[in-house]
């Protein structure tokens, strides 16, 4: 039962993320699900953390009404006022139909399925025992919960106190609805995550591809065997790769349309990277610099375009790093990544660090091929990774995974480098992007780009 509850929660989070998306008629169905999963999360994390700051109880009654309340407004109102504007925007845009009737596209389907359905029983059945999903980020959620409130002694139990509260603020929003506490019914969070990840991936490719392509590419990124793994885990590694490549994706559309709706995604996506884990502020900073790029390339990087674009797409991570680093400090909580006091520096430690992480990436089966192949498009395809189609998807994988080398050589995360479990935790926050990159660029390669139907609204 409480499974099943704090299933619905799910769902209403989801359906929090479509009453919020800008634009949804321009989306495909599988981009719409895919982008509004994280919407209403990010939503729903950042209202619970408003409801703290104000000293408002974080209880179940005041937080489902404060949260669903505004969005379900809203809703409304779109429904009431704005139906002509949203037919005449769907009537604009071509939109792919998501199913179709090719036997081979359901046979993959329904390998699909079945990969899903594992991770679902997987996570419904397997107790919450890693010691990072525990304490680290769910006995922080489970406080919350007790005390309907953020009590400042919580950051003094807890193993990371620095590491952000988005996804804990989640859990806590399933534990609502499943009525209590309940390790298991919390869990179906991140199964969650996987949905929408790979609902982001198909639609994606099905924008560019026919459909039995799509959803090969698509099985292509859902067989990485780390990514099933944290699927069924309380880690926050899983919840980062999907804000990772969903910003990807909203930068992406908007490098080649413009719109300023992707814009708008980009930058709630970006949200969603920094309230999950510190380090996605790597991505973010290398997507700004990206977007500066664009901008200077288009129209010089001190244009209003340029200038507008950016700021656009920094003013939600900036609301919520600027608010998280305050309450930091007003505690006096400091970050657990120092700078290593060791004598084992210099080349030595870079020849370790390339040693390791050659083996994680190459070496070892938690990728399959996945970065041999990145390896090969990249230096293959390296005079078109600065090009509209290739840039959000491509250098934010590279900038993440040098910056991390350089923080290992610099600070004591180079001790526990030896524990593979932690270099591969870490290199799963970019392998679902690169892998939609690889897939893209290997069909664009094969011809499998199909010509625009004329289909509108359809998906």
């Amino acid at each position: 039962m409480t499974i099943g509850l704090g299933a619905f929660g799910m769902l209403v989070a989801w359906w929090l993320g479509f009453s919020w998306m800008p634009g949804r008629a321009y989306l495909s169905g599988a981009q719409r699900a895919g982008f509004a999963y994280g919407l209403g999360l990010v939503w729903i994390s950042t209202m619970m953390g408003v409801l703290a700051v104000l000293g408002v109880p974080v209880t179940r009654m005041v937080g489902v009404v404060s949260i669903v309340g505004p969005p379900l407004g809203w809703w409304l109102w779109q429904t009431w006022r704005l139906r002509r504007v949203a037919e005449r925007e769907v009537s604009v845009g071509v939109i792919r139909p998501v199913l179709s009737r090719d036997p081979w596209w359901w046979g993959l389907a329904a390998l699909l399925g079945v990969l899903c359905a594992i991770v679902v029983v997987r996570a419904t059945v397997k107790p919450m025992y890693f010691w990072d999903g525990w304490a680290t980020y769910a006995l922080k959620a489970k406080i919350i919960y007790l005390e309907a409130s953020v009590p400042r002694a919580i950051f003094d139990w807890v193993v990371a106190p620095n590491y952000p509260l988005g996804v804990p603020f989640q859990e806590v929003w399933v534990a609502w609805f499943a009525g209590s506490w309940d390790d298991v019914a919390v869990k179906l969070l991140f199964p969650g995550y996987a949905l929408a990840l790979l609902c982001l991936v198909y639609g994606t490719l099905r924008d560019r591809w026919g459909a039995r392509a799509a959803m090969g590419g698509t099985l292509f990124v859902a067989g990485l065997p780390f990514l099933l793994q944290h699927a069924q885990d309380a880690y926050t590694d899983l919840p980062l790769a999907y804000f990772v490549l969903g910003n990807a994706v909203a930068l992406t559309r908007y490098a080649l349309s413009s719109d300023r709706r992707d814009l708008v995604l980009a930058s709630v996506f970006a949200a969603g990277l920094v309230w999950t884990r510190e380090d996605g502020l790597i991505v973010v900073a290398a997507n700004a610099l990206l977007l500066a790029a664009l901008g200077a390339r288009r129209g010089g990087l001190t244009s209003k375009t340029s200038v507008t674009a950016v700021g656009i797409y920094l003013a939600f991570p900036a609301l919520v790093w600027g608010a998280w680093t305050l309450a930091k400090l007003h505690m006096g909580i400091s970050t657990n990544l120092h700078v290593d006091s060791s004598d084992v520096m210099g080349l030595d430690r870079w020849q370790t660090i390339f040693e390791v992480f050659v083996r994680a990436l190459f070496l070892q089966g938690n990728w399959m091929i996945l970065w041999a192949l990145f390896s090969l498009v990249f230096v293959y395809e390296f005079r078109n990774t600065l090009t509209e189609e290739s840039m959000f998807l491509v250098w934010p994988v590279v900038t993440y995974l040098v910056v991390i080398g350089v923080l290992v050589f610099m600070s004591e995360l180079f001790r526990f480098l030896w524990g593979d479990t932690v270099l591969h935790r870490l290199i799963l926050h970019v392998a679902p992007l690169a892998a939609l990159w690889v897939a893209l660029t290997c069909g664009r390669w094969w011809g499998l780009a199909e010509p625009s139907p004329d289909v509108r609204g359809e998906g």
